[in-house]
């Protein structure tokens, strides 16, 4: 077997190229004829050794001369190796001129772990690019890189994709119109219509960036996530997925989103929203939670979940509404079993407000608990306040106190309690007609409900003082120092979800109802191409019919 060694030029010109080799063609062409492979293996020595050389090797070589330029054609296992670089291929040209060669056929180049497969690859030497088309795939052993046509950068071991372009390895299959892949890092940064696709979620975004050793993903633009936890819980990759988790399904709207696995730690900015249903054991919602803000923040250890909302914080649940600057919502998963209910807890900061069913909470904070899935207390702290309608009057009762405790069963108030320095209002009603209105104060005061929200006994305890007035005698505004009653900024449900991203995803066809995601046509690269080149055509264009 004929075997060729060649150094690299003094001097590279780069000049416009075309795939089937239409820079042989052209006026006043003047071929030689062929030259044995001994003669080429003199022609190729010859030149200056002081530059980097490479190794070439072919079953068969012949040579010619078109317009000054000596073309050289390889057949049959087709080798080439410059410094750590090796290209195979079962056809090839090279242009000595140029530096350049073009692979026909099963062409492989390998740097490192990198493998890259086409069925073509024009090979500028010089540069060290390899510029491949049809049916490429980049692969390390651990990730599969798919797409039509690719540029690689040998020096850099970097690949741009300007094709829509398919990622996978063991953990996602990212999809998207354009990418890089930066072998040393094991970095993805995809472009347009970018999806990736795990076991639990499914992500959207404009662009990606996708860092495989960190299981990291940072994600721009228009980004929807759909997270929807393993049907089944995967104890030795992550005991702590409760029975809950398994039946919730989350949806994140956002500018951008980051997600670390590693530091199980996700960071959705720029008007995030959050929709998540919970369901029953038979697929039915029982659990609604929505909350928009400027910035989610998620966060996970092996027993607690936490989510922190920052700015213009808005929350919407079956039982409890509220608005503030800020919130951690913290929900705390039994550490020896998956089936015990969490306990749940929220903590409102700065000009919170709390809505349930008639009745409006405020204060310098709020905290709620959750036991057994039911709203079990809510604490106000600082400058307290706490609002009722009478929907027999359409009066206000007012409550005030340095802290308010309010006690609920089976997610139905059953009693406020305030202290210190409480003061109250109330309205009463005869017949459903207003009979008095009473104004009391002391250091405590407790109000009870029965199960049907009527109010059924008031306590006032110690340093008690208090007023009753005739319907005729009432003050008008009657109303508690701090006294406050927005009901037009409660969030509501029905408004929450006509966010214009929510409603898209309705119309595409999504829904909370089942756990399948529609498929949209999309543009996408081949198939894994068979590599083996008897069962492959080679190209139609063929670079010896410009000769």
């Amino acid at each position: 077997m004929p075997r060729i060694f060649a150094s690299r030029p003094t001097a590279f010109i780069m000049r416009p190229f075309l795939l089937v080799g239409l820079c042989l063609a052209g006026c006043g062409m003047m071929a030689s004829g062929l030259q044995s492979a001994a003669a080429q293996q003199a022609d190729s020595t010859s030149a200056d050794t002081t530059q980097s050389r490479a190794y070439v090797q072919a079953d068969s070589l012949s040579a010619t001369v078109v317009d000054g330029e000596r073309v050289q054609e390889l057949v049959g296992n087709v080798f080439v190796e410059q410094d750590s670089t090796e290209l195979r291929s079962e056809r090839a040209f090279r242009y000595l001129d140029r530096d350049e060669f073009l692979f026909l056929r099963a062409v492989e180049i390998v740097e490192g772990p990198d493998t890259l497969h086409a069925d073509t690859v024009r090979y500028d030497r010089s540069n060290e690019l390899g510029f491949a088309f049809g049916n490429v795939e980049l692969t390390d052993g651990d990730v599969d890189v798919r797409s039509s046509e690719a540029i690689y950068f040998v020096d850099e071991r970097r690949t741009v994709f300007e094709q829509p372009v398919e990622l996978q390895d063991s953990t996602a299959v990212l999809h998207s119109d354009r990418g890089t892949y930066h072998s040393p890092e094991r970095r993805a940064d995809f472009a347009g219509n970018v999806t990736l696709d795990d076991p639990d979620s499914w992500l959207e975004a404009d662009s990606l960036s996708y860092y495989r050793d960190r299981r990291r993903s940072e994600a721009f633009g228009n980004v929807f996530i759909d997270r929807n936890p393993r049907q089944t819980p995967d104890e030795v990759e992550d005991p702590s997925v409760s029975n809950d988790e398994q039946n919730t399904r989350t949806w994140l709207f956002g500018a951008q989103a980051i997600n670390d696995e590693d530091e199980r730690r996700s960071d959705v900015q720029g008007d995030a929203f959050m929709l998540q249903v919970q369901t029953d054991s038979l697929g039915a919602p029982r659990d609604t939670l929505m909350v928009r803000a400027e910035r989610l923040l998620g966060q996970r250890s092996d027993t607690l979940r936490r989510l922190t909302a920052i700015d213009s914080v808005r929350v919407w649940q079956d039982d409890l509404a509220a608005t503030a600057d800020s919130l951690v919502y913290d929900r705390t998963v039994a550490p020896d079993t998956v089936t015990a209910p969490p306990y749940e807890e929220s903590r409102l900061y700065d000009r919170p407000n709390a809505w349930f069913e008639t009745t409006q909470v405020y204060g310098d904070s709020l905290r709620t608990v959750v036991r057994n899935r039911s709203l079990d207390t809510l604490y106000v702290t600082g400058g307290a306040f706490a609002a009722q309608q009478d929907t027999v009057l359409q009066r206000i009762n007012q409550l005030r106190g340095g802290n308010l405790t309010a006690a609920f069963r089976e997610d139905q108030l059953r009693s406020i309690h305030a202290a210190p320095t409480a003061e109250t209002i109330r309205f009463v009603a005869e017949d459903g007609a207003l009979s008095q209105a009473a104004q009391a104060s002391g250091d405590a005061i407790v109000i009870e409900f029965d199960t049907t929200q009527t109010l059924r006994r008031v306590r006032i305890l110690q340093g008690t003082q208090g007023t009753l007035y005739e319907p005729h005698l009432i003050p008008t505004p009657f109303e508690l120092d701090g006294f406050r009653w927005t009901p037009e900024v409660r969030p509501q449900s029905n408004m929450l979800l006509q966010d214009p991203r929510v409603q898209r995803r309705m119309e595409a066809g999504w829904s909370f109802d089942t756990s399948e995601r529609p498929t949209a046509p999309r543009r996408a690269p081949p198939n894994p191409p068979d590599r083996d080149p008897l069962e492959r055509d080679p190209p139609d264009e063929d670079p010896r019919d410009a000769l």
